[in-house]
């Protein structure tokens, strides 16, 4: 019976790990941050304010609000992470750099929707803030694919 040893990375496989990882958490912190000080406040202060009528009041629970908040920094933390999955994506020949530009305004539709989603309140200021850093993250990723592509060529010749 043979036993096989785990392959060990080599040094470049290391580097390249690590620098994935430290981009994807830097990726991440940003987007907690950005739910902590931008969504929430403005979500706490809608969801505050917003009435039915007289006779129903807004009463937070501390178990709404921390799952409230623990979903809202998650989410906002996964969504910050597109140019990591565009990477892969564009590893993998799933995503090309030609398909995200001739979608590209279709995308930004898109992305004005999930904003509009993910901001409660109903005020054009909001979902700006919120759809401003996913237009941000989706250029980057355009070039994090063109990238991918440059270096595929490169290898190719």
């Amino acid at each position: 019976m043979e036993i096989h040893q785990p392959r060990i990375a080599s040094q470049s496989e290391m580097s390249y790990a690590r620098k994935l990882l430290g981009a994807g958490s830097v990726l991440f912190f940003i987007g907690v941050i950005f739910a902590y000080y931008m969504v929430i406040p403005l979500s706490i202060l809608f969801f505050s304010t917003y009435t039915i009528s007289d006779r129903i009041v807004n009463r937070f629970s501390i178990d709404n609000y921390f799952s409230f908040l623990s979903d809202t920094i998650l989410w906002s933390g996964l969504s910050f992470e597109l140019p990591i999955i565009v990477y892969f994506l564009a590893k993998l020949d799933i995503l090309t750099v030609s398909f995200l530009q001739n979608y590209r305004r279709h995308l930004y539709v898109f992305i004005f929707v999930l904003a509009a989603a993910i901001t409660p309140s109903p005020d054009i200021l909001s979902q700006v803030m919120v759809a401003i850093p996913l237009l941000l993250l989706f250029e980057v990723s355009i070039v994090v694919a063109q990238r991918v592509q440059k270096g595929k060529e490169l290898n190719n010749d």
